[in-house]
């Protein structure tokens, strides 16, 4: 499973099956990715009573920021004469603040290609980033000062590979 990113939960038995597939949802739930629950084929056809298996999650916390990361991100921001917004799919929900946020620092928004169509209808919506980029969004991502990104991996297909054209 590690190639896909995905965790693997293993049913022990017919009996625990339930009381293990909690496990894989909590975990799945906590980790934010895909759990693997695997049950044998010769287990799969075993009759069992349903019973309710609560999940045990962890009580959720509030991450509090850094004071001295923010104070250099707010200054970075104003230090910057063209600032782009990237947005991958991490954020989607987050549309509305992240159209905020780039309207008060001035900033055009574009996405990765998971997160296509995020900023539709926004007059400075660039569209895609990277290697599918057109040539307009590509001019004025390479002469940003700054690319502040949400959600979104910065590898070759969102930063184009060294040399592309």
């Amino acid at each position: 499973m590690l190639p896909t990113g995905a965790g693997f939960e293993q049913a022990r038995t017919p009996e625990s099956a339930l009381a293990d597939l909690a496990v894989a949802i909590g975990r799945a739930i906590v980790e934010r990715r895909p759990v693997v629950f695997n049950i044998p084929s010769d287990d799969t056809w075993q009759d069992i009573e349903y019973r309710d298996v609560p999940l045990d999650l962890p009580a959720s916390q509030r991450i509090h920021p850094d004071p001295t990361a923010i104070r250099r991100a707010v200054d970075l921001i104003t230090a910057a004469r063209k600032t782009v917004m990237l947005a991958g799919h991490g954020p989607i929900s987050a549309r509305t603040s992240l159209l905020r946020l780039a309207e008060r620092i001035g900033a055009p928004r574009t996405t990765s290609l998971k997160a296509k169509d995020l900023f539709r209808g926004d007059p400075f919506d660039l569209g895609i980033a990277g290697g599918l980029a057109g040539p307009v969004t590509r001019e004025i991502i390479d002469s940003a000062d700054l690319i502040i990104s949400f959600g979104v991996r910065l590898n070759t297909y969102t930063t184009r590979q060294a040399g592309a054209p």
